[in-house]
C-alpha cells in the first residue's frame, strides 16, 4: 500500500526462518526497509491488507492467530501507538480508508 505522498510503501512479509508475518515500511526506491512493531500484537500468524490513513500518520491492518479469527489495528507511526479498532473473530479480507468529507 503507498503512503499517500507516494514516498513510502507498507507491506507484509515472512519474517526470514519464521512462520510467522511482519508489517515492514520502505522507501518508493527500496531503500529504508524496516519492521512496525506490532507491541503486544507480537507475531501474529495471519497479518493482512495493510492500509494508509489518508493523512499518512497511521496504517490500519488486519492481524490474528488463523484466518478466522481476525481485529482490525491502526498503529499511529508517530508514537507505535496500537488501537484495537475490532474487538470480535472474524473474517476480514481487505480494508479501505476513505477520507472524511
Amino acid at each position: 500500500s503507498w503512503s499517500p505522498d507516494g514516498k513510502q510503501i507498507a507491506f507484509v512479509c515472512d519474517k526470514k526462518g519464521e512462520k510467522q508475518k511482519g508489517l515492514f515500511v520502505a522507501n518508493n526506491d527500496g531503500s529504508g526497509i524496516h519492521e512496525i512493531s506490532l507491541g503486544d500484537l507480537g507475531n501474529p500468524a495471519v497479518l493482512r491488507s495493510p492500509t494508509w490513513s489518508p493523512d499518512g500518520a497511521q496504517i490500519i491492518y488486519t492481524a490474528g492467530s488463523d484466518v478466522n479469527s481476525q481485529n482490525i489495528y491502526a498503529i499511529d507511526l508517530t508514537t507505535s501507538t496500537i488501537y484495537t479498532l475490532t474487538d470480535q473473530s472474524a473474517y476480514y479480507r481487505l480494508i479501505s480508508v476513505y477520507p472524511l468529507p
